[in-house]
């Protein structure tokens, strides 16, 4: 087939094209939106008829109401972000199994006493016997370096006996167990 356009001509055809297409396209998107909003339309009237009606019906009794039920939801809040910050809690039973545990049978644990002022763990007590000094000095370098103590008072009167010594050791609390229990 033999083409007579010049090639002005064939620029000048290949513009109207296009600009036919994007006028045609335009037109189809606008008609969309008008459509979409005459359907919307009605929607937008009820539901500010609606909104009216609601402001209308409030009283007095329902804003009092609304501002008791606003208080009582920022009261949960407080309370779940304390129930949420408060620390995991050591129980009595976790003091002990813990001092049997690193005593390592290098001392015979008797008692063990947990003193509390305000549901908080002020000192912790042990009484037992030790074989000998070293597993004393064992048992009480065990003590200091768990997590639940931060200080151990060992008498001095009690290295006094090379063999089955009798002891007492008061032991401070960490952090962990200075909070509330």
């Amino acid at each position: 087939m033999i083409n007579l356009l010049p090639p002005e001509g064939k620029k000048r055809v290949l513009r109207n094209y296009w600009l036919r297409v994007s006028s045609v396209y335009f037109m189809l998107l606008g008609s969309a939106f008008f459509i979409t909003a005459a359907l919307l339309l009605p929607t937008f009237f009820y539901v500010s008829y609606q909104i009216q009606a609601l402001g209308n019906s409030i009283t007095e009794a329902d804003v009092e109401s609304l501002k008791k039920i606003e208080t009582s939801i920022s009261d949960a809040n407080v309370i779940s972000e304390l129930l949420l910050s408060t620390p995991e809690v050591v129980h009595d039973s976790e003091i002990i199994n813990e001092v049997i545990t690193f005593s390592n049978n290098l001392v015979s644990v008797g008692t063990i006493r947990i003193q509390k002022n305000n549901r908080k763990v002020t000192e912790v007590t042990v009484n037992g016997t030790a074989r000998d000094r070293s597993s004393l000095v064992s048992f009480k370098n065990n003590a200091e370096q768990h997590r639940f103590f931060d200080e151990v008072n060992l008498p001095l009167s009690n290295l006094a006996k090379d063999q089955d010594i009798p002891f007492s050791l008061t032991l401070e609390p960490s952090d962990i167990l200075k909070k509330g229990i």
